[in-house]
């Protein structure tokens, strides 16, 4: 029977999903979704038969759909496979695909209740994980993630249940790399959470990413040449090694502090990995502090 500490914390944390469903699906106005924007346009790209690392192909059908989403910034940052993933909600309107999207996003919440479940065994696990997603759903930040439609939300969900099984047997390995390998589609940084478990010799996982990889690839092929689609990973590779938090925050000169703390959350991710299973009751809150 689950302890009365698990079920008060599964009902907040419920509670805190409901408050950004009400809040941030039902009642918000769904044009402010502008960061869910190139991901639309590129799942409408693919279905469309165009090619979604061409600026021009999502300004076309940016104009075909007549959105009017803030100001229209054709990114072409995200793989070409990312189309391949968005098309099921680029069968909707805009306004359809952001009610749609927003849900799946509050789901993806969900998801590192899953992770701390997987790691904890028995009624702990359900009261950790309640815990867990409540602060997440009480905190300002995520409602603020749901309201834009920011995927990070879906990549930190899919990476923090992979990565607390990654840890354990065959099978579940296979299944941390599907998810590691469907976040890779979508935005490069899952997929590279596969390099430290390359370095601990778990080879499942990578195994089962680049099967998954390889399927989408396979599918986007058809309108993105592959060197085009090479060419657009570099340069979205040369983008993101350009930020620097003087451009991000305004500062200048910014921290030193500032300009560490990127690298140093991600040491957590690195030692979830090569831990044994013992060390697996550390996973998901190591995941958590990684995506903060």
């Amino acid at each position: 029977m689950m302890k009365p500490a698990a079920i008060l914390a599964i009902l907040v944390a419920l509670a805190g999903l409901f408050r950004i469903a009400h809040t941030e699906i039902l009642g918000d106005e769904i044009s402010r979704a502008s960061d869910a924007l190139p991901l639309y346009l590129s799942g409408a790209a693919v279905s469309a038969r165009l090619d979604p690392t061409e600026e021009r192909s999502l300004a076309q059908v940016y104009d075909e759909r007549h959105l009017t989403v803030g100001a229209a910034t054709f990114s072409t940052l995200y793989p070409a496979t990312a189309g391949v993933v968005m098309q099921p909600y680029a069968a909707f309107d805009w306004d359809g695909f952001t009610r749609a999207w927003r849900w799946t996003l509050l789901g993806a919440v969900a998801l590192f209740g899953v992770a701390t479940a997987i790691s904890v065994r028995g009624w702990a696990g359900a009261a950790w994980g309640g815990l867990v997603v409540a602060a997440l759903a009480w905190h300002p930040v995520t409602a603020e993630c749901v309201r834009l439609g920011q995927v990070n939300l879906v990549l930190g969900g899919l990476s923090a249940v992979a990565l607390a099984a990654v840890v354990r047997g065959r099978g579940a390995q296979l299944a941390a790399g599907v998810l590691l390998g469907l976040g890779g589609v979508i935005k490069l940084v899952p997929g590279a959470l596969l390099l430290p478990a390359l370095a601990a010799r778990r080879w499942w996982p990578s195994v089962a990413a680049a099967v998954v990889g390889g399927v989408f690839l396979a599918l986007v092929l058809p309108v993105t040449p592959l060197g085009d689609f090479i060419a657009a990973i570099r340069g979205t590779l040369r983008f993101q090694a350009a930020i620097d938090p003087d451009w991000l925050v305004g500062r200048d000169p910014a921290p030193t502090w500032m300009r560490l703390l990127g690298f140093a959350r991600h040491e957590p991710l690195q030692w979830i990995t090569l831990g044994d299973r013992k060390s697996t009751r550390l996973n998901s809150s190591h995941t958590v502090i990684s995506y903060a």
